[in-house]
């Protein structure tokens, strides 16, 4: 029987195994979670090669997205990470096996990543970038005669309106936002669904017990990895009752209420409207 295989790739750099930054441990977690959603449903896929890698973007980012918040948990982050041997312990002679990272080194890498990716603000920021998308992008066909000061006129006046932090024109944060909206092309907001989806799927299932060790947290485990991941493309999957499961396609589309076009999303108002309805679901 052929196996599916999943390759990886990155682009932070590695060194001899070691990350040496957080993104590059953030990006890893991103990929492997594509991975493991992969694998687990073309397992289930009739056809090996069609498992979930021809799902559509709002549900592939859910199970990466998912994997990210191992890094936010200091009891997971502990666990993923090793520390190298120091330059004056090898200076010594003294080369051993890699350290565990200790645990108040986990809890603050832990909360800086939580206070980077999964905060209000970061949220609000993620918010805006999509409707920015939406609102430069979402017309078919996009206007050949845009300017690269529409993109600014845009970005301003939501900023300017919507958010909570006084705009500061041409900053660091503003100018990192238009590349989303160049390359995205109307579909940023698939990554905020993701995001509302992937939290709450942590809470459900992984918060209590983030590495399985309890009983309870290995079902919680495998409830989510057979009944969600596995059957995120193929209905029936691991041989589970399809009457009384739901597949990660389900879930995803019942936090999507009222999501029939992604032109409806055009709007602050409608954009408002269908998060609240997403977040609601959980």
């Amino acid at each position: 029987e052929q196996l599916p295989v999943v390759s990886v790739g990155l682009q932070q750099p590695w060194r001899q195994g070691y990350a040496g930054k957080l993104a590059a441990v953030m990006e890893l977690l991103h990929e492997l979670g594509h991975a493991v959603h992969l694998i687990a449903s073309s397992y289930a896929a009739p056809y090996k090669l069609f498992g979930g890698l021809h799902l559509p973007l709002e549900v592939l980012e859910v199970p990466s997205i998912l994997f990210e918040r191992f890094a936010m948990d200091p009891r997971s982050l502990q666990a993923i990470c090793r520390l190298p041997t120091s330059a004056n312990d090898q200076a010594q002679g003294q080369v051993g096996p890699p350290r565990h990272m200790d645990t108040e080194t986990a809890q603050r890498l832990s909360m800086q990543l939580k206070a980077q990716h999964s905060s209000a603000l970061d949220f609000q920021e993620q918010v805006l970038v999509a409707l920015g998308d939406h609102l430069l992008n979402a017309e078919a066909p996009v206007p050949t005669n845009r300017q690269p000061s529409d993109a600014a006129s845009v970005f301003t006046s939501l900023w300017e309106r919507y958010s909570s932090i006084p705009h500061v024109p041409a900053s660091l944060k503003r100018l990192s936002s238009l590349p989303v909206a160049c390359h995205h092309q109307a579909t940023f907001w698939v990554y905020v669904s993701a995001w509302c989806c992937a939290c709450g799927l942590w809470e459900r299932y992984l918060a209590p017990d983030p590495l399985g060790l309890s009983t309870e947290g290995a079902e919680a485990g495998r409830a989510l990895l057979y009944s969600l991941l596995e059957r995120g493309s193929y209905q029936n999957g691991h041989n589970q009752d399809p009457a009384s499961t739901s597949s990660l396609t389900d879930i995803v589309y019942s936090t999507s209420v009222g999501l029939e076009s992604a032109t409806l999303l055009a709007t602050p108002e409608n954009f408002a409207k269908w998060l609240y309805n997403g977040t609601q679901a959980f």
